[in-house]
């Protein structure tokens, strides 16, 4: 099976692209700052942590709150904090990202998500021939289904950062093992720096784009009428199911709803819809949310 042909953009495809990324960008500020307080916190916390703290740790007295480490959290990274020396141990504790960092991350994402899933479902408007409708997601089961989303992601989030933050501490026991807690807070904050950059626009697209899928998905199930084709882009792609997808090239719309992107961890494929327009004076009869 022979790749498609790039098909010429017209001038609507090149508005939804503009409006899309404009989307994301926004979206990476976002979550770049929520993330930055966060992590400001954590090192302020450290720097925090009081002589007589530090030194009963550098002495071999276990912080109080990690004497009993709750397993059966089902957590990936308290096994390796056991790891770790008493002084380790307490830069985990003062660093790591608790329930109120994943509720507030929660928030975030959300807040992201409804953005993306009202932004998305006006250029389907457009996309129909009725642009200018404005979208509002209020209540209803795709608010609840974004919700659970954020949250899980949320989860994933602070998880996987304590995770990280357990195997850089004991990196920096390595290299020095005589840090203080400054030292600890100031290789942390460039860690912390050079951390948000990676993961800022994974986290992103991901955001923007479960979003997005679920709000085609809605348009055309409730404007079933509507339902023209659709194409996945971009069209440059590495993972086997994006490639498959790809080079099948126009396929018709519930086909394409039924296989929803992201495929993959990093996907940042979207179905391109080409739908049925509509006449002018029936654009005001269009579901755009609920």
């Amino acid at each position: 099976m022979v790749m498609p042909k790039r098909r010429r953009k017209t001038a609507q495809d090149r508005a939804d692209e503009r409006r899309r990324m404009r989307d994301l960008k926004r979206i990476e500020r976002a979550i770049a700052d929520r993330l930055s307080l966060a992590l400001k916190d954590k090192i302020r916390r450290i720097e925090a942590i009081s002589d007589a703290t530090w030194n009963a740790a550098v002495d071999g007295e276990p912080p109080e709150e990690l004497k009993e480490t709750d397993i059966a959290e089902r957590r990936e990274w308290p096994p390796l904090v056991e790891q770790l020396s008493n002084v380790g141990r307490l830069v985990h504790l003062a660093a790591r990202m608790d329930p109120i960092d994943e509720e507030q991350i929660r928030t975030e994402l959300l807040r992201a998500r409804r953005d993306a899933y009202e932004s998305e479902l006006e250029i389907q408007a457009g996309r129909v021939g009725c642009p200018g409708q404005r979208a509002r997601l209020t209540s209803g089961p795709s608010l609840t289904t974004l919700n659970d989303m954020s949250q899980r992601d949320a989860v994933s989030i602070v998880n996987t950062y304590n995770y990280d933050l357990a195997v850089r501490i004991a990196a920096i026991q390595q290299e020095v093992p005589t840090a203080n807690r400054h030292v600890y807070a100031y290789r942390l904050r460039s860690w912390f720096g050079e951390r948000n950059k990676q993961k800022k626009p994974a986290i992103a697209m991901y955001t923007a784009n479960t979003a997005r899928t679920l709000a085609q998905q809605d348009f055309y199930q409730f404007n079933r009428a509507l339902m023209g084709t659709a194409h996945l882009e971009p069209l440059d792609a590495v993972c086997p199911v994006c490639i498959g997808w790809v080079k099948r090239g126009e396929v018709p719309m519930q086909v394409a709803l039924n296989n929803a992107s992201p495929f993959h961890n990093l996907c940042p494929h979207l179905w391109v819809t080409n739908p049925v327009r509509v006449p002018k004076d029936q654009c005001p009869n269009l579901w755009m949310g609920g």
